[in-house]
């Protein structure tokens, strides 16, 4: 169920069916799990401060 259509001329419908959606979805997972991380990291950090 994608919202582009093939014949799609826009920037972003050209993008999304060039794009490899198999290494947007990784990028997307690993900056998810950097994001949690980070807020996981955060308050031992600011505690040792």
């Amino acid at each position: 169920m994608s919202t582009f259509t093939r014949t799609d001329k826009s920037l972003v419908g050209r993008w999304w069916w060039t794009i490899d959606r198999w290494t947007l979805a990784a990028v997307l997972v690993i900056a998810v799990i950097g994001a949690l991380l980070t807020l996981a990291a955060s308050p031992a950090v600011a505690e040792r401060i």
